[in-house]
């Protein structure tokens, strides 16, 4: 609800701490393609997560886990 972007399998990361200051938050949305549009709808693109949220930083939920672990190290 923080991002304004109410979409499933979206997730979030705050890190306001981060020295890389592209990395202080980042919104992750799922990736969609035209079969997933036909049966479930209309999916968020980068460009337009971006544009909902403000959030610079849009990357595929599919690199979260990816992601995650270069923060915590």
């Amino acid at each position: 609800y923080l991002s304004g972007i109410d979409q499933e399998q979206t997730w979030l990361v705050l890190y306001p701490d981060c020295p890389n200051p592209r990395q202080r938050e980042i919104l992750f949305v799922r990736k969609t393609n035209e079969t997933i549009a036909v049966w479930e709808g209309h999916k968020y693109t980068k460009e337009e997560a971006f544009a909902a949220s403000g959030i610079q930083n849009v990357q595929w939920s599919e690199s979260f886990e990816q992601v995650l672990h270069v923060l915590m190290t």
